[in-house]
């Protein structure tokens, strides 16, 4: 039961008792207390109806009175602006709301939130269906074009003589283990020791033995007897030419060797008449344009996107080797989205000077906005309030002072009859029997 109908039911048990006292007073007036009870109650009866008045006139015309009634509807207007004025200027004032902003936290809410909501997951999630489908509608062959055209410029841009000569200079420099030349040693005598290259040498040997005694039978002789009495031995010659050529290759590597030095001096000379010879210039850079022209680099680029992308799409049971959350099975895409957003977002939760920096630029920002649009909070409840029809605008007033509309109904009852008997025990006990005949005893003397 709400108030309204406890307000109704009050005035209507105040007006059947005193209807009922009225006719019980009028056939038996001598009883005092029903004297007492009509009193009382006519009192009580005259307090609720005039209450019952006044909280009526306050949306409508109670019985079509119109004088000063349905107050709300007729100032609208004014009740309007006073609500909008005591919601921007009291209730949500511009220093109310920068007191609440000024020790607001906003950073420690969002990462509970984040946190008890699973926010990375979902945040990984939704990332990487992003990504999976702009993948899925990339135009490979136009990448790999534009791919092939970008590093074939690059490529047309280098100055391949000075890279040349850069190159050359490295592998000349005056010291041992220098650049990728002391590499190249290292492995060149790494490949001269092997078996297969005396094997060669002692084939070279032979051919060079067949050449020479051809058509000649007294080399041919010659070369028979040498080798019968094993004083020409061609596999011996094989292997003392490797050894030699894995000693003069280990002597190379000595910054000090003759034959080092000797190198070194006629290729810087021949470096030096190279850089500035135009025609050699002008053929390494038609050489260089050919080579990158003929270059099928568009198959391989095209075929290397494909590959990539059904790699990163591709489904993959994760090991477990990184830190972090346990990754589902799921694509490579979806689990490295997945490590990138969990290491990011651990490293933010446990920078505590940038959530403090974070925190003090939202509170800035908030004031800003707080301070150049606060207006608009009145302006909201201006044109909410605005919209709403005379009866709408009574409900909304009932709504949120209704309760406290019906009780004063109540209490108006209530105060009357206390006030009636009240006046009642005044006039029976006090005015009748003491002031009345102090009164006439007064204006007898007169």
């Amino acid at each position: 039961m709400n108030y309204r109908n406890k307000a109704n039911i009050t005035l209507a048990a105040v007006f059947t008792g005193f209807l009922l006292s009225a006719v019980l007073l009028h056939l038996h007036q001598k009883v005092f207390i029903l004297r007492l009870v009509y009193f009382v109650l006519e009192a009580a009866l005259v307090g609720g109806i005039a209450d019952w008045f006044a909280v009526t006139a306050l949306f409508k015309k109670p019985l079509g009175f119109s004088y000063h009634t349905a107050l709300i509807p007729r100032n609208r207007e004014k009740v309007i602006e006073a609500v909008a004025q005591m919601v921007e200027k009291d209730l949500l004032g511009v220093r109310t709301i920068k007191s609440k902003l000024k020790h607001a936290s906003f950073v420690a809410p969002v990462i509970n939130w984040v946190d008890k909501n699973n926010g990375v997951e979902y945040t990984a999630r939704v990332g990487t269906e992003y990504l999976e489908q702009v993948i899925g509608q990339l135009d490979i062959s136009s990448i790999s074009g534009k791919l092939e055209r970008l590093i074939k410029g690059w490529l047309m841009e280098q100055d391949l003589s000075r890279l040349i000569r850069d190159l050359a200079l490295e592998a000349l420099e005056d010291r041992p283990g220098a650049g990728w030349p002391a590499q190249l040693l290292d492995k060149g005598i790494s490949l001269a020791q092997d078996p297969g290259v005396r094997e060669q040498i002692y084939k070279l040997l032979r051919e060079q033995e067949e050449k020479q005694t051809q058509g000649n039978w007294l080399k041919g002789l010659l070369a028979n007897l040498l080798a019968a009495t094993n004083s020409l031995n061609l596999a011996d010659a094989a292997s003392a030419l490797q050894a030699e050529l894995v000693k003069q290759m280990e002597a190379l590597k000595d910054p000090a060797d003759p034959l080092r030095l000797k190198l070194r001096e006629i290729l810087l000379a021949q470096l030096m008449e190279l850089e500035g010879n135009p025609e050699y210039q002008e053929a390494v850079e038609s050489w260089k344009e050919a080579l990158v022209q003929d270059v099928p680099l568009a198959d391989v680029l095209q075929q290397a996107c494909r590959s990539t992308a059904a790699a990163l799409l591709s489904p993959e049971t994760s090991c477990g080797q990184e830190a972090g959350p346990v990754v589902q099975d799921g694509s490579i895409l979806a689990r490295w989205v997945l490590a990138q957003a969990s290491s990011y977002w651990g490293r933010f939760k446990q920078d505590k000077d940038l959530q403090d920096w974070l925190d003090r630029y939202i509170r800035l920002i908030a004031n800003r906005i707080v301070q150049a649009e606060h207006h608009i909070t009145g302006q909201m409840v201006r044109e909410t309030l605005s919209a709403l029809s005379d009866e709408d605008l009574n409900s909304f007033v009932d709504a949120r002072a209704g309760n406290d509309l019906q009780w004063i109904r109540i209490n108006g009852s209530i105060i009357g009859g206390a006030v009636g008997l009240l006046l009642f025990l005044l006039l029976n006990f006090v005015y009748d029997p003491v002031v009345i005949p102090l009164v006439h005893r007064t204006w007898g003397r007169f």
